[in-house]
């Protein structure tokens, strides 16, 4: 099997500052990885690097062809309502074509998506308006309908009541275990 992500002995400087050092990893398709430690450990770092969004600066680093997405701890909105927010990510997304007719695709894709995580409540609503819970879920949602191969979870419940906590988590727990059976989905988390 072709693992998702390798690295060996992967190090990532910041600010002269080595923050990861001597790191070796496989993961393979369809495996949950959670990566534990306290604040300031490297947690994010190491999947920043591992998404591609961060350079390491020593070891090799095997990323594959598999379509990843990340979804960060505090999860930026734009100041649009959230069906519109959904829809443009969709429509930007690498390989869309920019024609109206995608246009009016996404849009009605962002309905069903929201439908189905159950947040078609909050489709009109400014989605820089939305409390920390909602954003998460949103954000999930988009991150969601781009139907990655691995998804990386920086801290999703950090910072929420235990009510948000339940409801993201059980929002994700359903869409990963929904399409575990035709492909797995890699899931990488803090």
């Amino acid at each position: 099997m072709t693992p998702h992500l390798q690295c060996q002995d992967l190090g990532c400087r910041l600010g002269g500052q080595w923050v990861l050092r001597g790191i070796d990893l496989r993961i393979d398709p369809g495996e949950r990885v959670a990566l534990v430690g306290a604040n300031g450990s490297g947690k994010t770092t190491l999947m920043r690097v591992l998404h591609g969004l961060q350079p390491h600066h020593h070891g090799s680093l095997n990323r594959g062809q598999a379509e990843q997405v990340m979804m960060f701890q505090r999860p930026h909105m734009m100041r649009m309502r959230v069906q519109s927010q959904l829809q443009l990510g969709l429509w930007l997304a690498p390989g869309s074509p920019r024609s109206w007719a995608h246009w009016q695709r996404c849009g009605q894709q962002a309905a069903q998506i929201l439908s189905d995580m159950g947040l078609s409540e909050l489709a009109n609503q400014s989605a820089n308006t939305l409390s920390g819970g909602q954003r998460q879920r949103v954000a999930f949602a988009l991150a969601w309908a781009r139907q990655p191969d691995v998804v990386f979870l920086d801290e999703p419940t950090a910072n929420l009541d235990p009510q948000s906590k339940r409801e993201l988590e059980s929002r994700m727990t359903e869409a990963l275990d929904a399409r575990a059976a035709d492909r797995p989905v890699t899931l990488v988390f803090s």
